[in-house]
C-alpha cells in the first residue's frame, strides 16, 4: 500500500515539476522612506511583556506570506490583504522579514529615522525581486493530518507544497506525538518526503499563581483557573494567565517528557495610584465621565483618562492625563473663581456698607464704591447709618458683569433689621432663574389641620415669594389644594395674599407647598421692617377649609 502511495505522489510531482530552476535567492527591498501615520493609533489594551503600551509598524507589500521577528519579540500581528500591522515594544530597534524564496530582510529602524513611541504607528513599504521558480513537493505523515511548517511558515495539514530548490527546515506537529523538526534537501529528483511520528503519553503539568484564581489559557483554549493540575503532551505551548486588575502573563512553556513540569507566577497589579489635591476640596471630580468626587486617592488601570473638575462659581478644568504602570501620578489643582463687579451708590455718602454671605461679612466699607473681583454668587447687601432706617437687599454677582445698585436711606429711627440678623444661610440657590423653584423652609411642628407652622431658619421676609418655598416636613391633614388668604406677622400685621391658590405635593419625604399658577408667584411679599416669625418663630397659613 505504501508503494502505491509513493508511485501516485511521484506521478503527481512529475506533472508539476518545472524544467528549469533558478539557482539564486531573490531579494526583498524597502520602497521609499518610513512614514509616520498620525491617524493610526494603538489601543491601550495592547501591551508588551513589560506592561508598556505597544507601538505599531505597518508593513504594506505586494508580497504574500510574509513572516516576522524582532529583537524584543512581536506581541501581535493583525494580517490583512497587502497590509500587516505588527504590535511591538516601543523600545524595539530591529525588525526581520521572511518569505520563502527570498533572503531575509533585516531592518534597523534608526537607519530609517523611525522613532517608536507607545500608541504610535509607522509604515514601511516592502517589495521583492522576481520570485524563484518553485518545485512541487509532497510530505507524507503517519498518522496523517499532522500540522506542517516549512521554514517557519505554517502550511497546515496538506501534503503538496511549492518550494524553491535547496535546503528547507520542516517541522511536523500533532497532539500526542513527538514533534519532528529537521532539514530536507529539495531538487527536481528529490521531492517526496515521508515521516513516521512517534506517539507520546501526556504528563502532569501544574500551573500556580499568586494571587490564585487567574484564568489559564493553553494555545487559546480555556483550561480553568489557577492553581490547577493539567495533563499535557510533551512539547511547546502558548500560556496566557489573566486576572482582572493584574498584568497578563503571556509566554511559551515547554512540557518535558520526564521530570517536574511545575510553573509558578507572581502576578503584578495592573494599576496606578492617582492622587488629586483639589482646591476647593468639595469640587466635583469626574474621570472618564464617572464621578470621583471626595476621593483623593484612586487605583486605576494604566491608560489615558479625561479628568474634569468643576464647582459652581469656579472655572472648570478639563484635561487628559496619562497613567503609566509603576509610576504613581499626583496632581495639584486650584480652581479659579469666577468673578464680577459691584457698583454701589449710597446716600448719605458716608453710610456704612457690608456685603455678607449668611452671617459672614465678606467686605465692608464706607460710602459709594466699585468693588471688582467679587466671586460670583448671591449676597446680602446691608447699608446703615445712625439716624437712618437700615436697608438690606439680596444681590447677585455674575461673571464678567457689573451689578449696579443705588440705595437711598430714609431718615428715621436707627433700626437694626431682625430679619437680616436672622438670615443664617444665603446660598447661590436663594436667587433663582426659574420662577417655579424656591428656597426651602423647614417645618418645626404642625399643631392642627387649620394651621401650618413654618420655621424662619432660611426665610428672608424682604424677598418676593418667588424666592421662598414653604416646605412641610410633618404630615398634616388638609386638602391637596389650599387657598392662602393671609400671612400673619409677629406684630399682628397681616399681608393679604388675595386667596392665591397653592397645592401640596408629597415628594416621598416631605410635603411641599407650591404656587398653583405662575401668575401669582410674585404677588406674595413683605415689606422691609415687617418681621415675620422672629419671636413666635412661625408663619401661619390659613387653609381653604377655614374660608
Amino acid at each position: 500500500m505504501k508503494t502505491f502511495h509513493i508511485l501516485l505522489y511521484s506521478f503527481t510531482l512529475i506533472i508539476f515539476t518545472k524544467i528549469s530552476m533558478a539557482q539564486t535567492t531573490s531579494q526583498m527591498h524597502i520602497v521609499g522612506s518610513a512614514e509616520f501615520q498620525p491617524n493610526e493609533l494603538i489601543s491601550n489594551t495592547q501591551r508588551d511583556k513589560n506592561g508598556e503600551v505597544c507601538a505599531g509598524i505597518m508593513i504594506v507589500s505586494d508580497l504574500e506570506g510574509l513572516s516576522y521577528q524582532s529583537n524584543n519579540g512581536i506581541v501581535k500581528i493583525d494580517k490583512n490583504p497587502g497590509k500587516d500591522l505588527l504590535y511591538v515594544s516601543p523600545t524595539e530597534r530591529v525588525i526581520e522579514i521572511y518569505k520563502f524564496g527570498y533572503e531575509p530582510l533585516r531592518i534597523t529602524l534608526s537607519d530609517l529615522s523611525v522613532n517608536l513611541k507607545s500608541g504610535q504607528v509607522w509604515q514601511l513599504n516592502i517589495t521583492g525581486d522576481k520570485k524563484l521558480d518553485l518545485i512541487p513537493i509532497n510530505i507524507l505523515t503517519s498518522p496523517s493530518e499532522a500540522i506542517i511548517s516549512i521554514d517557519g511558515e505554517l502550511k497546515g495539514t496538506g501534503t503538496t507544497f511549492q518550494v524553491s530548490e535547496g535546503e528547507h527546515q520542516v517541522k511536523i506537529e500533532k497532539d500526542g506525538y513527538l514533534t519532528i523538526d529537521q532539514k530536507i534537501i529539495v531538487s527536481s529528483s528529490n521531492n517526496l518526503f515521508d515521516f513516521n511520528l512517534e506517539q507520546l503519553e501526556p504528563v502532569k503539568t501544574t500551573i500556580k499563581s499568586v494571587p490564585t484564581n487567574a484564568n489559564i489559557s493553553i494555545d487559546g483554549i480555556d483550561k480553568g483557573n489557577t492553581d490547577k493540575d493539567l495533563f499535557l503532551f510533551p512539547g511547546s505551548y502558548s500560556l496566557l494567565l489573566r486576572k482582572s486588575g493584574y498584568i497578563d502573563i503571556n509566554e511559551t512553556i515547554t512540557i518535558k517528557e520526564t521530570g517536574q513540569n511545575n510553573f509558578s507566577y507572581n502576578l503584578s497589579k495592573n494599576s496606578v495610584t492617582l492622587t488629586l489635591n483639589i482646591n476647593p476640596q468639595n469640587a466635583e471630580v469626574k474621570i472618564n465621565k464617572e464621578d470621583y468626587s471626595n476621593r483623593q486617592k484612586e487605583e486605576l488601570a494604566p491608560g489615558r483618562y479625561l479628568l474634569e473638575i468643576g464647582k459652581d462659581g469656579y472655572k472648570g478644568v478639563s484635561e487628559y492625563i496619562e497613567l503609566e504602570l509603576s509610576k504613581p501620578f499626583k496632581k495639584n489643582i486650584a480652581l479659579e473663581q469666577k468673578t464680577g463687579s459691584l457698583q454701589l451708590t449710597v446716600e448719605p455718602i458716608d453710610a456704612s456698607v457690608k456685603l455678607k454671605k449668611g452671617k459672614t461679612v465678606i467686605k465692608s466699607w464706607i460710602g459709594s464704591e466699585i468693588k471688582r473681583g467679587v466671586p460670583v454668587g448671591n449676597y446680602l447687601l446691608e447699608v446703615t447709618k445712625t439716624g437712618y432706617t437700615e436697608r438690606t437687599k439680596i444681590i447677585q454677582i455674575k461673571e464678567k458683569e457689573t451689578t449696579i445698585e443705588d440705595i437711598l436711606l430714609e431718615r428715621g429711627s436707627s433700626i437694626t433689621s431682625t430679619t437680616s440678623n436672622q438670615i443664617s444661610n444665603i446660598t447661590d440657590e436663594s436667587l433663582l432663574e426659574n420662577e417655579d423653584e424656591t428656597l426651602f423652609l423647614d417645618s418645626k411642628n404642625s399643631q392642627d389641620s387649620n394651621n401650618i407652622e413654618i420655621s424662619n431658619d432660611n426665610f428672608d421676609a424682604s424677598m418676593p415669594y418667588s424666592l421662598n418655598e414653604l416646605r412641610v416636613k410633618e404630615k398634616v391633614d388638609f386638602a391637596d389644594e389650599i387657598k392662602i388668604m393671609k400671612i400673619f406677622t409677629d406684630s399682628g400685621k397681616e399681608t393679604n395674599v388675595n386667596g392665591a391658590l397653592f397645592e401640596i405635593r408629597n415628594n416621598g419625604k416631605n410635603y411641599i407647598v407650591y404656587p398653583k399658577y405662575k401668575a401669582i408667584v410674585d404677588t406674595i411679599f413683605v415689606e422691609v421692617g415687617d418681621i415675620i416669625g422672629i419671636e413666635k418663630n412661625v408663619i401661619k397659613l390659613t387653609p381653604l377649609m377655614d374660608k
